[in-house]
């Protein structure tokens, strides 16, 4: 029989907390391979969902933004919803199954609707989820209520869930689980309340960033963090471990299961994040979306069979190629995504060409009215850029421009723009090719 996949997405876990969630490095990682230059091309929440549902770039997928009409589930819906990885995975044969949240604003106005490509549902519907207490879940085509007792607790349902999933399975099974820790109000289980309450927060070279006059409009109006700002700072992040916490207990569910049914050796099990997450970094006190590194950078750890048990892959992978690599995994194809498939990488087959660059971007929210009835212009900054193993250079839409040296400034202190007009010329030229492109056009340019 084909192997089982189950890929597990964190909501918002920034790849500096994994240091402090040794568990979950040895139920993925040590057993198997991480790669230390995963990114997302978007860091936001629905874009880079539909990107992996997809394995397309953002500006191909009309999915720019959290909220309609220019993003959210609606805007998939419309163009992208009936060829996901779930449609290919069923084509293929598997047995599908999602778990938890879905994409922003689903489910519209029909609360027991199920998209395409999925066997078994049990989604999120609506925005209680984040407090995971007191939230709804489509279950198949039908509504259910949960409450505030501990064994509504969400990242423990959909762990139950998933386990009687993967039990009942006896077609290969690809079940996509995505509770919504670490996300913000970050509530952790009723077991894990007191968890990292003393433990000290990092403060990383750029945090609270003492000069930022090089750095975009957004940061220059920033000032220093406060006391107050930097005592919540430091409780969210505890908050946000703690609340992993219950996702370990997941994975550790599954790997359990698999165990039982004799399946684990063929078993994918990959683990991510949908974006990364700053805290104080250059002054930003919490969120994502920027063209930082806290926010473009995820962790990613898979075991599997062949997999060579604690080996690190430096190749640089993107939120494009998960929808292709999962489906390489259960023989299936994306004949029109732009990403590619790693699975090559972790068998012993490194292909002989491959990226060195990739596409980061951001777009606006839609304008609103202010009470006058005059459109307000959104404060994002919306944006452009290409990310190289060494160099980042973003186009912003007002004009300005940065240019970080990854590898003497890893933490981008300095905007270098300046200092290396060949180096813009060349990454400027790259970008020009990736910011419209599609398919083979979008492999081509990011290739050296």
């Amino acid at each position: 029989m084909s192997p089982d996949i189950v890929f597990v997405l964190a909501d918002d876990l920034d790849l500096r907390s994994t240091d402090h969630l040794p568990r979950l490095r040895s139920q993925v990682a040590e057993p198997g391979a991480t790669f230390s230059e995963a990114l997302v091309s978007l860091s936001i929440c629905c874009p880079s969902r539909a990107t992996m549902l997809t394995g397309k770039y953002a500006h191909n997928t009309g999915v720019l933004r959290n909220e309609a009409p220019n993003g959210g589930w609606e805007a998939f819906h419309r163009k992208d919803e009936a060829s996901t990885l779930g449609v290919a995975a069923q084509a293929a044969g598997y047995r599908t199954g999602l778990f938890g949240k879905y994409l922003n604003g689903y489910p519209g106005g029909d609360p027991t609707f199920v998209p395409p490509g999925w066997t078994t549902w049990a989604a999120g519907a609506d925005h209680f989820i984040y407090r995971q207490y007191g939230y709804t879940l489509n279950e198949d085509g039908r509504t259910v209520h949960y409450g505030h007792q501990p064994e509504d607790y969400l990242t423990d349902v959909i762990s139950a869930k998933v386990q009687a999933f993967l039990k009942a399975s006896t077609e290969p099974a690809l079940a996509w689980v995505a509770p919504t820790a670490p996300h913000n109000p970050q509530i952790p289980a009723v077991r894990h309340l007191q968890q990292f309450a003393d433990l000290p927060f990092p403060r990383t070279p750029n945090y609270d960033e003492e000069d930022v006059t090089d750095k975009g409009p957004e940061v220059r109006i920033r000032n220093l963090l406060s006391p107050r700002d930097q005592r919540d700072l430091a409780g969210r992040w505890r908050r946000r471990l703690a609340s992993m916490l219950a996702v370990e207990d997941l994975i550790q569910g599954i790997i359990d299961t698999q165990t039982a049914r004799g399946r684990l050796d063929q078993t994918w099990l990959v683990f991510t994040s949908d974006n990364g997450y700053h805290l104080g970094e250059h002054r930003l006190t919490r969120g994502k979306e920027t063209e930082f590194e806290e926010d473009l950078r995820v962790p990613l750890y898979v075991r599997g069979p062949g997999v060579k048990a604690g080996s690190t892959i430096d190749a640089m992978v993107l939120n494009t190629d998960i929808a292709p690599t999962l489906a390489a995994m259960a023989g299936a194809t994306l004949p029109d995504a732009d990403g590619r498939s790693w699975l090559p990488w972790l068998t012993g087959a490194a292909p002989t060409s491959w990226r060195d660059a990739v596409l980061i971007e951001r777009w606006h929210e839609p304008e609103q009215e202010d009470e006058g009835g005059r459109a307000e212009r959104p404060v994002l900054n919306a944006y452009q850029g290409i990310r190289t193993h060494r160099w980042k250079y973003v186009e912003m839409e007002d004009g300005f421009r940065e240019l970080f040296d990854l590898e003497n400034d890893p933490w981008e202190m300095q905007n270098a723009l300046d200092a290396h007009p060949d180096v813009v010329a060349t990454l400027a030229e790259r970008l020009g090719r990736l910011k419209n492109c599609a398919g083979q056009a979008c492999r081509d340019a990011e290739d050296r």
